[in-house]
C-alpha cells in the first residue's frame, strides 16, 4: 500500500515544473484541477512553516 501511494505523489502529486513543489489539487485519477492556484494561505506558509519548524525541532539536516 505505501508503494502505490507514493508511487502516486511521485507521478500526480509532485509539481514537476522548475522552482515548483507540489500541486495542490488533483483528481482521484490524478489530474490537475485547473483553475486552482499551486499556492494558497493554508499551504503557504502554513504547511510549509510547520515543516521547517518540526526540521529545526527534531534536529534534521
Amino acid at each position: 500500500m505505501y508503494f502505490r501511494v507514493w508511487n502516486f505523489i511521485r507521478e500526480h502529486i509532485i509539481d514537476k515544473r522548475p522552482g515548483s513543489e507540489w500541486l495542490w489539487d488533483v483528481t482521484p485519477e490524478g489530474e490537475f484541477v485547473s483553475g486552482r492556484p499551486i499556492v494558497e494561505p493554508w499551504k503557504c506558509p502554513y504547511h510549509n512553516g510547520r515543516m521547517c519548524m518540526e526540521v529545526i525541532r527534531r534536529g534534521i539536516s
